[in-house]
């Protein structure tokens, strides 16, 4: 490979500087100071610009995670109202009478919809309006007691709404921006409460269900015996993908709360009772 010649690069360095000069040369002292200063003010009106800009993106950026905040726990609360009144309508097919309850949870599900329906309205730019309209229509007609013939068909449609309901709120998350957050710590744990614990407590909640049925029919035939077990494997395995990032988030600096231990502890009571009772 040729060395390259100093002098040479010098030599071009002058001609391409030289209409500079010139330029410099007839100048004023006084002209070439005004265009230094108006040089240096342009530079810092440039960053001031900049930094303005980038500070009103993480100022809108935080707040549309926290409409989001607000809009996912929301959801989940008119997903646990579902689950609930799943567990309520299995229960009255077995020969329980339920009205009462049945009641409380209707009232409970049609102000958590009115509620999640005012936020969505409220923000229009994440355009959740159409996604959601559907889902909404369904969960109004069980609140007015439009409900299936019999028990696994209506076990099979609240399971539906259930993941019509998960899917929305995955929609919402992506609106939101919840779930990319740069920071180690907040990404870790939007995952988790936002798309690993809401899987988990359908696991759960779906066990108790059907395990209520079970327990009021007072009998449990083989093959029911076998999808039990299979819906028992599945919440353990939904529950693992919780505690799987614990050292993650032990890295990122965050510990794990008493909460999320005491949570863990009693899914695993509830899914040795589940199996010592009924299997």
């Amino acid at each position: 490979m040729r060395a390259i010649n100093p002098q040479a690069s010098h030599q071009l360095f002058e001609l391409l500087m030289y209409p500079c000069a010139l330029i410099m040369n007839k100048l004023s002292l006084r002209t070439k100071l005004f265009c230094m200063f108006g040089t240096f003010i342009a530079a810092i009106l440039l960053l001031g610009m900049y930094t303005i800009d980038r500070q009103s993106k993480e100022v809108n950026t935080a707040k549309a995670e926290l409409q989001g905040v607000l809009l996912s726990r929301q959801i989940m609360d008119v997903m646990v109202q579902t689950q609930k009144h799943r567990g309520q309508i299995n229960l009255q097919f077995f020969g329980q009478n339920m009205d009462a309850a049945l009641a409380k949870t209707r009232s409970e599900l049609s102000s958590g919809l009115g509620r999640l329906e005012a936020s969505i309205s409220k923000n229009p730019d994440f355009k959740l309006a159409t996604a959601w309209q559907t889902t909404s229509d369904e969960l109004r007609a069980l609140t007015t007691g439009k409900i299936a013939t019999s028990a696994p068909e209506s076990f099979s449609r609240h399971s539906q709404l259930i993941l019509q309901i998960l899917r929305f709120s995955a929609v919402n998350n992506e609106k939101s921006g919840l779930l990319f957050d740069p920071e180690a710590p907040s990404y870790l744990l939007m995952d988790i409460a936002l798309q690993k614990i809401p899987v988990w407590l359908e696991h759960i909640a779906v066990l108790r269900g059907i395990g209520a049925g079970y327990i009021k029919a007072g009998s449990i035939s083989f093959p029911e015996k076998t999808t039990l077990v299979s819906r028992l494997d599945a919440a353990m395995a939904a529950m693992a993908t919780v505690t799987e990032t614990d050292a993650a988030l032990g890295r990122a600096g965050e510990q794990i709360s008493t909460e999320q231990k005491n949570a863990i502890k009693a899914s695993e009571d509830f899914s040795l009772n589940v199996r010592n009772s009924l299997l």
